[in-house]
């Protein structure tokens, strides 16, 4: 069950705040084209302008986002 949000809300703090103490991980799913801005949208979200750490559908980290690696 979810915590309600007058058990985290403190006083005078921002909304972005009191979401970071609440919620220590989170994921983004971000679909879109190529060069369509996707990166620079999670950039931004997240004030960072480190790239972000890619994972296939195994949960695999991808080291080269570029290469795509054909598995027989």
């Amino acid at each position: 069950m979810a915590t309600p949000a007058a058990d985290i809300s403190v006083i005078g703090a921002s909304p972005d705040k009191r979401l970071r103490k609440r919620f220590k991980c989170f994921r983004i799913l971000i679909l879109g084209r190529a060069n369509a801005g996707k990166t620079t949208i999670l950039q931004k979200v997240c004030k960072t302008s480190a790239d972000p750490e890619i994972f296939d559908s195994e949960g695999n980290k991808v080291i080269e986002p570029w290469l795509v690696v054909l598995r027989t």
